[in-house]
């Protein structure tokens, strides 16, 4: 898996407000809880609002919404 890939597929996880331990998103997405660190820092260092730290876990701040928006023809 792609590591964008892996950054959307993290932030949907996160999405439903429970906190996450990185051992279990490194179940999820098959890498190893370094690499979960490591994009969790990335994450918030380019202000996606994931809070938390090594050994309790992880979760979005603030919910990630996109705004509506209206297409038209």
């Amino acid at each position: 898996m792609k590591r964008d890939q892996r950054l959307f597929d993290l932030v949907q996880i996160l999405r439903d407000g429970k906190l996450h331990t990185a051992g279990e998103l490194a179940a999820q997405m098959g890498v190893s809880s370094r690499t979960i660190w490591r994009d969790m820092a990335m994450m918030a260092a380019t202000g996606i609002p994931v809070d938390g730290e090594r050994g309790l876990g992880y979760i979005l701040r603030t919910p990630l919404v996109l705004p509506a928006t209206t297409l038209t023809q």
